[in-house]
Formats: C-alpha cells, sequence, structure tokens
C-alpha cells in the first residue's frame, strides 16, 4: 500500500510493468504494450477486462486470472482512482483444455471410424456426416449435410418408416443398400 513504481506488478509478475488498472486512464482500446502482456484485453466503456497468465503465483505453480479494473468516482463523477479485480479461474481453463482434447480424440474417432456415422433433425435432414464410410460412397465428410437422410437411400422400401421411427426416439435397426453398398443401419 502506498507504493510507487508499479510494486503491485512485483507480486503478481515478478517485476514492475503495466498492469489492468493502468489501462482504465488510457482511452481507447487496448493497444501496443497491453495487448502483448495479456493473452485477452478489451474495453467495455470504461471497464478493462483480461485474461492473462500468472506463472509466479501459488509458489511457482501459476494461475491463470481474469480481471476487471474499472475507474472509481467520486459523487461528482470525477475519476479518483481505479479498482481491480482478479479472479483465479485455472480450473475452468484446465476443463476448457480437457474438454478440446477428448473433442479432438472423439473427432479423430469419428472421422477414421470404417462407418458412416451421421446425425438427423427432427425432419430426416443430415446435420453431421463422418466416417470413412463415406469414402465408400465417393463422399467427404460433412457432404451430406442439409440433404435429406431418406434420399441418400434412394427410396428405399420402409425406409422412411423407420427414419419416422428413429426421430420418434425409438431404436431402430435396418439393412439398406445405398448403390452397390450394403450397410447395416443402426438409428
Amino acid at each position: 500500500m502506498g507504493r510507487g513504481d508499479r510494486a503491485f506488478a512485483r507480486a503478481l509478475y515478478g517485476s514492475p510493468r503495466l498492469m489492468l488498472i493502468d489501462l482504465v486512464s488510457q482511452p481507447g482500446p487496448p493497444s501496443g504494450e497491453a495487448l502483448a502482456l495479456y493473452d485477452m484485453v478489451r474495453r467495455e466503456g470504461d471497464v478493462v477486462l483480461a485474461q492473462v497468465y500468472l506463472p509466479g503465483v501459488y509458489g511457482g505453480r501459476g494461475a491463470y486470472v481474469w480481471g476487471k479494473a474499472a475507474p472509481l468516482r467520486d459523487a461528482e463523477g470525477s475519476v479518483f482512482g481505479a479498482l481491480e479485480i482478479i479472479r483465479d479461474i485455472t480450473e475452468q481453463k484446465e476443463a476448457e483444455k480437457a474438454l478440446r482434447l477428448s473433442e479432438a480424440r472423439l473427432r479423430s474417432v469419428v472421422s477414421n471410424a470404417p462407418v458412416l456415422i451421421f446425425e438427423i433433425d427432427d425432419t430426416g435432414v443430415f446435420r453431421l456426416t463422418e466416417g470413412r464410410g463415406l469414402e465408400s460412397l465417393g463422399l467427404q465428410p460433412g457432404a451430406l449435410v442439409t440433404s435429406s437422410a431418406a434420399d441418400l437411400f434412394g427410396g428405399e422400401a420402409g425406409v422412411q418408416s423407420c427414419l419416422d421411427r428413429a426421430i420418434a426416439n425409438e431404436p431402430v435397426q435396418f439393412t439398406a443398400s445405398i448403390g452397390r453398398h450394403v450397410f447395416e443401419t443402426f438409428l
């Protein structure tokens, strides 16, 4: 308290440097040094928001933090200081990273599976088409999105009723031909 030369930054970064609270008095969007120092920094009105990794906190374990800095105003509305709030978001960042890795693994499995994996909406239109089974039909992943599942099966007898039952949340299994290929289909 009461020390200058950005001493408050030493506790978090190990050296004096620009802090979020310093940006409150700077007009316009954050630029230059601020953009280089923070993972994310932006201004919303007179409030500045940021995210950054602090390697020196928690005895060197480090932490991701979210910060918000706002001007302090007196009764007449004049700025007489600023307030910065910092919240540890390490668990959130780690959960986001784990989710991204999990999604990448799942996408790899789905994309490389020797099957045709699809999702249809409640009207029978494809919303997702993946899997190496598409190659046997000469198609790329996603090529069938926005087309009708019934059209893919070429109006084969009984397919529409199977699709209707699946759309009504009934598990359905059937064999269907697409060109010269036969697919065991589970909906």
